[in-house]
């Protein structure tokens, strides 16, 4: 438990920290002390935890789950993870608590934020330019193009599987 790369955490009927390992501890920026008996919610960021409720229902019925989940460290900084969480139940079947495994998926949501800002500026460069801009496949079809060119082709529909030399030829 304490050589996993994973996070690990349980949690009683009343999803109080009733254990966590040091990866997860070190994951979060506290001292496992510091997290003990704790309310799960301390963790999250407010906005996180209408959903973060739901989730806990359905622990609480039994249910388990694999999600993506992001969680407040000591620091204030954000922590991302994939969560596998499973409920516990007691000898006659009722709900004890809660175990979950916990991967460190930040650096991947930081990637994934920086590329959608990539996209977003080159899409706001391209879609302003006054030249026209058409991006073909390997079999010729028009997979794109941008505001300019198709106002000089409104009858062309990228993705559709048109043809360019065939749509862009004059009759």
């Amino acid at each position: 438990v304490e050589t996993a790369n994973e996070g690990i955490w349980a949690m009683d009927g009343n999803f109080r920290t009733t254990f966590v390992n040091q990866r997860m501890a070190q994951m979060l920026g506290y001292p496992i002390g510091e997290i003990l008996g704790k309310s799960v919610d301390y963790f999250f960021f407010d906005e996180d935890l209408p959903e973060h409720r739901k989730n806990m229902e359905l622990r609480r019925q039994g249910g388990d789950q694999s999600y993506e989940r992001r969680f407040r460290r000591k620091d204030g900084s954000t922590l991302w993870t994939i969560v596998s969480a499973t409920a516990l139940k007691d000898d006659s079947g009722n709900f004890a608590g809660s175990f979950a495994m916990f991967t460190d998926i930040t650096k991947r949501k930081l990637a994934e934020e920086k590329l959608l800002e990539s996209e977003e500026r080159y899409r706001a460069v391209v879609d302003n330019l006054q030249i026209g801009i058409s991006v073909i496949n390997r079999q010729m079809e028009v997979v794109a193009m941008n505001p300019f060119f198709g106002s000089y082709y409104p009858d062309v529909r990228p993705g559709t599987g048109q043809i360019c030399y065939s749509v862009y030829n004059d009759p």
